[in-house]
């Protein structure tokens, strides 16, 4: 997959968003009976190292980073089913304190059955502003689990664009994570929010509860009648 050491060299404020965005080639096989990534297509293949941004710790955006690379694996494989494993390294982006832009970062792709975006995973990145089509069109292959903590963005407190987070446009192939908590977002921890549009466009396959946008904590919020736009339930 991707070296460790790929940014060894590079200025810890150089500008590296978008490096593997349409890297990972890989396309979801029917044919495995569980939609997985076919490992047979071209493209990196593996788990994304847990150092990979140690040198580039200052720099200010991620967009597009990993966007399209269906070929990610789980950082560590759930023990049982009732221990979920984590999809990312929860030290990824530890000492990333200055990151403003994480949009489109994983946009398109997969996470597997019996893992979870980490808890831990934007702790210290308390100044991201731009979320904005961060899990767009990815498949969330767990049917039982919660697979997007509600402590996620606990921490962060600036955050203001979170549109197309977990948009599904391509049905076909396309999953919104199964289950989703109201404490996600709340106006106690991210009073900033402004931009929610289609925040979970057409995600009709999601059920629990989902952010209270219309909370008048919100004070900035715009674009609230078309955050669910699709949902039916």
């Amino acid at each position: 997959f991707i070296p460790g050491d790929l940014f060894r060299y590079c200025k810890s404020t150089a500008i590296i968003h978008s490096a593997f965005r349409g890297s990972g080639g890989a396309d979801y096989d029917a044919d495995n009976g569980l939609g997985w990534p076919n490992t047979l297509k071209k493209g990196f293949y593996g788990a994304i190292p847990p150092y990979l941004f140690e040198n580039v710790r200052n720099t200010r955006s991620l967009k597009y980073m990993f966007c399209g690379l269906k070929g990610i694996t789980p950082y560590n494989w759930a023990q049982k089913e009732s221990i979920l494993g984590n999809m990312y390294p929860p030290q990824l982006l530890r000492n990333m304190h200055s990151l403003t832009d994480v949009s489109h970062m994983f946009d398109g792709c997969y996470v597997y059955p019996y893992t979870k975006i980490p808890d831990e995973f934007f702790t210290t990145n308390v100044r991201i502003q731009d979320a904005s089509y961060l899990f767009n069109n990815c498949k969330f292959a767990d049917k039982v689990n919660e697979q997007v903590p509600s402590a996620l963005f606990a921490r962060c407190r600036g955050i203001q664009n979170v549109s197309y987070m977990f948009a599904r446009g391509d049905y076909s192939s396309v999953r919104a994570p199964y289950k989703m908590d109201k404490n996600l977002f709340t106006p106690e921890k991210n009073p900033s929010i402004n931009d929610i549009r289609c925040f979970m466009y057409m995600a009709d396959n999601t059920s629990g509860s989902v952010p209270e946008f219309w909370n008048t904590g919100f004070a900035n919020m715009r674009n609230v009648t078309k955050a669910y736009k699709g949902l039916t339930s």
